[in-house]
């Protein structure tokens, strides 16, 4: 660092007009009291770019010293400069304070970050950000060589592609550990999208071997069409499984120990996937997958019906212990709650006295207010005895299967 106007008069050192070049240039003025050690340092690397640290000196009778650091117009591409990235940072800023109060052999330290307009991208294409903006907070304690730590970071704005994946904001990340002797500890991690659902997770990763000790994680019930559209739908264009209409809900879960998966888990609830040209369609479909390294598991799978080419096949009786317990339903128009007095149309008999559970199948593109069958419903599939009120039906014929 180089200084043109420094000045010492006891106790205050200081420089009014100095320049660093390491680890970027950049003008500084600092000021330093020795008599009580506090001080403060000002850096301003760019126009509206302000970087300013404090360190307050300790109140009378206690030896806690409390260090601050605001910033504002920060670029984020200097990020560079401390740390090699495998992508090119091209625009965005960061605003945030943190601050560390340090007594004894503790340290608590907490703080945020803003980000905005964050664009990256690499030589090879396949990793790219534009107009990235977010928020994260960071709580921290050390104390006999060990930290507790905390975060929470939420991504509002932006879209990502890191290949093949390409997803938009709308992710909420809040994650707990432990740090201790290069092995880092995730107590709870919880990952959260708007309308698809969580994902859990806990582990521990060994820093110095680079290497996952143990790992579990599990997701909440995640919503199909979301989950499709958002993640699956741009991986698979192009193919097949590119143009669906979606209904029904997933779970799943893996373990890792000592690098290795042990256990892995899928569930299936009420899943339909029907392709928009009419090529093929599944409905209902009720599931269960264990798994377990050296074990043997049984795997469950049933479903309401399906279609290829139009052509219909008949239902197979569901299986999945993970779905209702249900009868060999015939065609619905709305999922009955259990105990409903409106199921009239279920092949257990359930007729004015409901099921013992949910209906295996329900009509996506059909919604009659009067719970009549599909098959009734003069703008479904017509039979003039229909008394149907107001039948939604969005477009084509329902999915109901031959009788």
């Amino acid at each position: 660092m180089n200084c043109s106007a420094f000045r010492l008069a006891h106790p205050i050192l200081a420089c009014e007009a100095g320049q660093i070049e390491q680890p970027f240039a950049a003008p500084v003025a600092f000021r330093i009291d020795v008599s009580t050690g506090a001080g403060s340092i000002t850096v301003t690397p760019a126009a509206g770019e302000r970087w300013h640290a404090v360190l307050e000196p300790p109140r009378a009778g206690a030896t806690a010293r409390t260090a601050t650091l605001a910033f504002e117009g920060a670029r984020v591409a200097r990020v560079r400069a401390l740390a090699p990235l495998p992508v090119e940072i091209s625009a965005g800023t960061a605003a945030g304070a943190a601050r560390a109060t340090l007594a004894g052999g503790s340290v608590q330290a907490q703080g945020e970050i803003i980000l905005r307009g964050v664009a990256f991208s690499d030589a090879s294409g396949l990793h790219a950000a534009d107009a990235v903006g977010g928020r994260i907070a960071f709580s921290a304690t050390a104390q006999d060589g060990a930290w507790r730590w905390a975060a929470d970071a939420t991504w509002s704005d932006g879209e990502v592609y890191w290949a093949p994946v390409y997803t938009k904001a709308g992710f909420h990340l809040a994650a707990d550990g432990t740090l201790r002797d290069g092995r880092l500890d995730v107590v709870q991690a919880t990952l959260a999208v708007p309308g698809v659902g969580e994902v859990r997770a806990s582990g521990a990763i060994d820093l110095a071997e680079r290497a996952v000790t143990h790992a579990r994680v599990e997701t909440g019930e995640l919503t199909v069409p979301p989950l499709y559209e958002r993640f699956v739908k741009p991986l698979a264009a192009g193919t097949v499984l590119g143009e669906l209409r979606t209904d029904g809900r997933v779970r799943a879960g893996l373990t890792m120990s000592a690098g290795r998966l042990t256990e892995a888990s899928l569930e299936v609830d009420d899943l339909s996937m029907e392709d928009q040209r009419g090529r093929f369609a599944l409905f209902g479909v009720y599931a269960s997958f264990p798994w377990r390294a050296g074990g043997r598991t049984a795997g469950r799978i049933g479903m309401s019906g399906a279609e290829v080419q139009r052509l219909r096949s008949a239902r197979s009786a569901p299986r999945s212990t993970s779905g209702p317990r249900t009868c060999a339903p015939t065609t619905f128009t709305s999922r009955c709650s259990r105990g409903s007095s409106r199921c009239t149309t279920c092949g257990c008999g359930g007729a004015k006295r409901g099921l013992p559970g949910r209906c295996m199948a329900r009509s996506r593109r059909c919604r009659c207010p009067s719970f009549w069958p599909t098959s009734a419903c003069p703008r479904c599939r017509g039979r003039s005895r229909a008394r149907s009120r107001g039948c939604a039906t969005q477009s084509q014929p329902s999915r109901s299967t031959a009788r």
